[in-house]
């Protein structure tokens, strides 16, 4: 399969608090190797809204760690950016940064 080129614009729909994040200082809840089935499935998803076909997804959401930040709703999305290489992911902070 073709690699999936790192244009948010062409996956997620961004929200007013939309923050772009290093996909390095993002942690899974859920590790990608733990579901590979989502993943691919995510994938699937986000080519399809890419070619139009659906709606694009919102933002991943996140919460703020000592040493970074933890996926609460994405992991699988988290999968596909760390299978395509993307350096950063747009998230949605639910709580908000305590560092």
């Amino acid at each position: 399969m073709s690699a999936l080129p790192e244009n948010h614009d062409l996956y997620f729909l961004p929200t007013p608090d939309t923050r772009v994040i290093a996909v390095a200082e993002l942690t899974p809840s859920k590790p990608p190797s733990a579901q590979p089935n989502s993943v691919d499935r995510a994938e699937e998803l986000m080519r399809r809204a890419a070619a139009g076909e659906l709606e694009r997804r919102a933002p991943i959401s996140i919460v703020a760690t000592a040493t970074g930040y933890t996926i609460i709703d994405g992991n699988a999305t988290y999968g596909v950016a760390v299978r395509h290489s993307w350096r950063t992911l747009p998230t949605r902070t639910l709580v908000e940064d305590a560092r």
